[in-house]
């Protein structure tokens, strides 16, 4: 009985780091897609102020030189 039950116990311990293995991979990859979604809109965010400071940089210039 206690040959069955060590045997038991063994097979549940098996199960359960398989389920974990599972679970962190699967969860390991959620973040990674998570990470790449962040990094995309922040790339985009960037791009945006980068074009909005340059047109500002540029009117600024038109109007300069329109003045004088």
């Amino acid at each position: 009985m206690n040959l069955y039950r060590e045997y038991k116990e063994k097979q549940m311990q098996e199960q359960y780091q398989k389920y974990d293995k599972e679970y962190f991979a699967k969860d390991t990859v959620t973040i990674y897609e998570q990470t790449r979604t962040q990094d995309f809109i922040i790339r985009i965010f960037k791009i945006c102020v980068f074009a909005i400071l340059l047109l500002g940089l540029m009117g600024s210039l038109v109007w300069l030189f329109s003045t004088i």
